[in-house]
């Protein structure tokens, strides 16, 4: 990018920069001095020469405005294909795929990404135990992988915390077997150390399965906005309690699901984020007919 951003600048050419969460706070504790090398070296005169950086959040700008303070900033949502979400598959292809895993009357609970310590899926888990000692039946379905150190560990966590018949793990899915074990899903849950955009919990709301997920969410403003998601701390407590809360009530279940599938559907557009994509190109060429003329 640094190459490619000085080539621009030599032949007079404005460039556009897409960060996609590369600033988060999260994400700079991560590597620091790699990070802090990079900025340095070349990193920030990247971002400052650039003519417009692309955030795809509010809640990005707040967190990496400082390392931009005075270039131009302007905000897209990520773009998403939902062709694959206007007629939905319902739950019997996951039934199918997962077998004895969903083969329960209690609600289900779903966490579906990468598994990883960012993801913070030990708080999902300790929620889970809360909620059986509350008297709250519900069946966490733990979907992604590798099968590493973390989720061995977390296995280890479920066994520990006899919650084997509570808590599953199923493996990576995709394609229609995601979308349909979204829809049998009663909540989506990820208490996430750091997300930019997530593409997940659109792909959740667009299946009006209602989200429980943190403020380290770039988005989370736009998801609690939607009337489909529940923002709460990262806490096993704060995850039951909202849990909890959608499970129990499956008239506000019904209504954040389908709030948030008007969101995604309108928010997320092909056409809407095309044309938002094409405006700025456009701006950002009129100024620079504007300079040089």
């Amino acid at each position: 990018n640094l190459q490619l951003a000085s080539a621009a600048a030599r032949r007079g050419i404005p460039y556009l920069v897409t960060i996609h969460g590369m600033l988060d706070t999260w994400c700079m504790t991560k590597s620091t001095l790699r990070k802090r090398a990079f900025l340095a070296l070349g990193g920030r005169r990247w971002l400052r020469e650039a003519a417009c950086i692309i955030s795809t959040a509010e809640g990005e700008v707040a967190q990496t405005r400082h390392h931009h303070p005075d270039t131009r900033v302007e905000i897209i949502p990520a773009p998403m294909d939902l062709s694959e979400y206007e007629s939905l598959p319902g739950p019997q292809a996951a039934e199918a795929a997962l077998g004895n895993d969903l083969d329960t009357a209690d609600p289900i609970v779903l966490f579906l990404s990468r598994i990883h310590p960012k993801k913070g899926l030990e708080v999902l888990i300790d929620a889970a135990a809360v909620l059986r000692d509350r008297g709250v039946r519900v069946r966490t379905i733990v979907a992604g992988g590798p099968d590493g150190p973390y989720r061995r560990e977390m296995s280890a966590r479920v066994e520990r915390l006899d919650l084997g018949n509570l808590v599953r793990f199923v493996g990576p899915v995709a394609g229609e077997t995601k979308r349909s074990l979204f829809q049998r899903a009663e909540v989506f849950a990820l208490p996430t150390h750091q997300e930019n955009f997530g593409i997940v919990f659109t792909e959740s709301l667009a299946c009006e399965t209602p989200v429980v997920t943190t403020r380290g969410v770039d988005i989370w403003p736009e998801l609690e906005a939607s009337g489909g998601a529940s923002i709460v701390e990262r806490t096993p407590e704060a995850f039951a309690d909202a849990i909890a809360d959608i499970v129990g009530a499956s008239e506000r279940s019904a209504e954040m699901g389908a709030s948030g599938r008007r969101w995604v559907l309108r928010y997320l557009d092909v056409h809407r984020v095309t044309d938002r994509f094409l405006e700025v190109y456009r701006s950002v060429s009129a100024d620079r007919r504007e300079t040089t003329a």
